[in-house]
C-alpha cells in the first residue's frame, strides 16, 4: 500500500495504491467505498455513484452486495458509461449491474428502484442525442456531480467510453456524451464526459489483470497525455484509489 499527496494544478489530490491479490483487492475496495459514502452522507443527504461495465466492475459488484451496512436508500446509481442496447440485453452494461447486483438490492428493500437510473435509448432514432442530455438532466437534477465513481482501466488506458487518440476524450461537454465510433465494439455509446469525470469527489480505479500492465505504467508516464491514456484525467480527482494485483 502507498499512499501520497500532491499538488495537480493547484488543487492537492489524494491517492493510494492498493496492491494485493485479486479477491482482497476487491474486499478491501468495498471497505473504502462505504467509508468514503459515509464521508459524502456528512455534507449531503444523497449522493450519486457512477458505475461501468466490464469485469472488474463485476467483481466489485459481487463483493459489494455482501455487506449489509451500505446505506443504499441514499444513493442514485447512473451509468459512467452504455452501449447503445435495450436495458435487458447482454449487450447493456446497466444489465450486468442489475443481474450482479442490484436486482438483490432491490428484492430485499435496501434501495428503492427510483435511486437506479439506466438509460432508455429511443431506438426509433439514429441519433442518442435527446436521450443522453435527458440523462445529463437527471443527474443535475439530483446533484452537480458524480460523487462516486468506479472505474475499470482498459488494457488500452481508457476508461468509461473515453478512447485513446479519440474525439470522445477530445470532448469538452460537461454531462454525458454520445459516442458514435467508438473503436471498441459496439461503436455507439453514450459516456461520462472527461469534465464530469475530473469534477468527482472520489474514485476507486481497478487496474487488474496481466493485461493491464501496460495501461498501468502509462498512467505514471508524466510523458504521456491524457489523449493518449484517459484514465490520467481521474489523476485531477481529489481522493483517488486505485487498485491492482500487477507486480511492479
Amino acid at each position: 500500500m502507498f499512499c501520497c499527496t500532491v499538488f495537480v494544478e493547484g488543487v492537492l489530490i489524494f491517492m493510494e495504491i492498493i496492491r494485493e491479490k485479486t479477491e482482497k483487492i476487491f474486499t478491501q475496495s468495498v471497505d473504502i467505498f462505504k467509508e468514503q459514502v459515509f464521508c459524502c452522507l456528512k455534507e449531503k443527504d444523497v449522493i450519486t455513484v457512477g458505475i461501468p461495465g466490464g469485469k472488474s466492475a463485476e467483481q466489485f459488484f459481487s463483493f459489494v452486495l455482501l455487506d449489509k451496512s451500505i446505506p443504499w436508500d441514499k444513493i442514485h446509481i447512473f451509468m459512467l458509461d452504455e452501449r447503445v442496447a435495450p436495458v435487458d440485453s447482454i449487450d447493456s452494461n446497466y444489465f450486468l449491474a442489475y443481474n450482479t447486483f442490484l436486482r438483490q438490492l432491490i428484492t430485499e428493500s435496501r434501495i428503492p428502484e427510483n435511486n437506479l437510473h439506466p438509460v432508455k435509448f429511443n431506438f426509433e432514432h439514429t441519433s442518442q442525442f435527446q436521450v443522453v442530455k435527458r440523462y445529463s438532466d437527471v443527474l443535475f437534477g439530483i446533484s452537480n456531480q458524480l460523487d462516486i465513481l468506479i472505474v475499470g482501466v482498459g488494457p488500452d488506458g481508457h476508461i468509461a467510453s473515453l478512447f485513446p487518440n479519440h474525439k470522445s476524450i477530445e470532448n469538452d461537454s460537461f454531462g454525458f456524451i454520445e459516442v458514435y465510433d467508438s473503436p471498441k465494439m459496439p461503436k455507439h455509446r453514450m459516456s461520462a464526459s472527461k469534465n464530469l469525470i475530473k469534477s468527482s469527489i472520489i474514485t476507486l480505479a481497478f487496474f487488474t489483470g496481466k493485461e493491464k500492465h501496460q495501461s498501468f505504467k502509462d498512467f505514471f508516464n508524466q510523458d504521456i497525455s491524457e489523449i493518449q491514456c484517459p484514465a490520467k484525467i481521474i489523476q485531477k480527482i481529489k481522493k483517488l484509489y486505485l487498485f491492482t494485483d500487477l507486480n511492479e
